[in-house]
């Protein structure tokens, strides 16, 4: 069992784990407190992202920290 808040971040146009994997993975997890975050244009975002795009595109820092940063600051 897990009560512990999770994170879980997905990029958009990710050919090594695609949303639909992502997602089922999370519809899978027992916890209450759990947030899916999905990076692409088509979330309001500047660039699709890919799986390396999350930790390593040129917008990753403003855009995907920035969110994992606000999570960890309402889940403290």
């Amino acid at each position: 069992e897990l009560s512990m808040p999770i994170l879980m971040i997905a990029g958009s146009v990710d050919t090594f784990t695609p949303l639909a994997d992502i997602r089922l993975a999370f519809r899978r997890l027992p916890s209450a407190k759990k947030t899916l975050m999905v990076f692409g244009k088509s979330r309001g975002h500047e660039h699709d992202y890919g799986h390396i795009d999350l930790l390593l595109g040129k917008n990753a820092p403003k855009e995907v920290y920035a969110e994992i940063v606000r999570w960890l600051e309402e889940h403290d």
